[in-house]
């Protein structure tokens, strides 16, 4: 009976991240809003290579590459608490590793958030009729 009323939950909260997954593909990037704000101001041509544009694609590489690096941690973790063959000292040890990979995922998705609320922030601030600040 426990092992079926985990089999849901876990079921459900992998079901339960699946519209808020593809609600988010539908934000704008820090890119478009800072094109639609020049666009506003009058400036029709909005070169790419600003250092406005340089710091969020290299913001968003970071963020990718750290995504990345959290992935294959999860992967060794659970790879070295599957071969530990009931030792305890290993499973402890596989235990450690996939908290602080948890931790730090934790700590990389609040600093995307407050990076991609501090970049929106700026370039709505410049338009008027954007619903951000109404």
């Amino acid at each position: 009976m426990k092992k079926f009323i985990y089999t849901l939950v876990v079921m459900g909260l992998l079901l339960s991240a699946v519209p808020i997954t593809a609600l988010a593909q539908g934000e704008p990037s820090i890119g478009d809003t800072l094109f639609e704000v020049a666009t506003q101001g009058g400036y029709s041509e909005v070169k790419e290579d600003t250092l406005v544009f340089t710091v969020a694609k290299g913001l968003r590489f970071f963020f990718s590459v750290l995504g990345i690096i959290f992935l294959i941690i999860i992967v060794y973790a659970g790879f070295r608490w599957m071969t530990a063959g009931g030792n305890e000292e290993q499973i402890s040890e596989a235990k450690k590793w996939l908290t602080n990979s948890i931790i730090g995922l934790i700590i990389i998705i609040l600093a995307y958030s407050i990076t991609y609320f501090v970049g929106a922030a700026v370039s709505y601030s410049t338009v008027s009729d954007h619903p951000f600040y109404d």
